[in-house]
């Protein structure tokens, strides 16, 4: 192979390789479902929610960085909430960290608590190999003045039908 077509095949190679995460991203949208799940009862990975509290996702994969979805908790403190993309997030390196083993990707977004008093916190959704999503709500942390540290953890899995709540 001479020097002129190395290029040609690294930019195909790339390109192949992008289309392939795409596909495999494909399979995470809900379509005409959702993704719902209870969040994690211990109290080390939870704060701000109750226990028993559900969330449910609808996430449109082929959007990830202009509309990708919403999700709402069935306690109202999230309602139909919009995932905010981060654009800067699609050049930084922080967009592929990685918490453990079997996760394909994760996505951070920003989203707004309903109420009289909405704050922004940080959603993050982790795509697993097996087809289910992780999905993480963080803001606040202890000692922050006036600020309920609200940190959840909730355990998403295929729904036939659009959320409920």
């Amino acid at each position: 192979m001479n020097a002129r077509h190395t290029p040609r095949l690294a930019a195909l190679g790339l390109a192949a390789a992008s289309l392939l995460a795409c596909e495999r991203l494909d399979r995470y949208g809900t379509g005409s479902g959702s993704l719902e799940g209870a969040i994690e009862t211990a109290d080390l990975v939870r704060a701000g929610f109750a226990p028993g509290v559900r969330a449910c996702l609808e996430l449109d994969t082929g959007k990830l960085q202009s509309e990708p979805g919403f999700f709402s908790t069935s306690d109202g403190r999230f309602a139909k909430t919009p995932l905010r993309p981060i654009p800067p997030l699609a050049s930084d390196s922080l967009s592929n960290l990685s918490f453990a083993d079997g996760q394909v990707r994760n996505l951070l977004f920003a989203v707004r608590e309903a109420g009289t008093t909405p704050r922004d916190a940080l959603a993050v959704l982790s795509l697993l190999d097996d087809g289910r999503v992780e999905l993480r709500v963080i803001d606040g942390a202890p000692g922050a003045a006036g600020v309920e540290p609200l940190y959840g953890i909730f355990a998403l899995e295929r729904k036939a039908a659009r959320c409920s709540f």
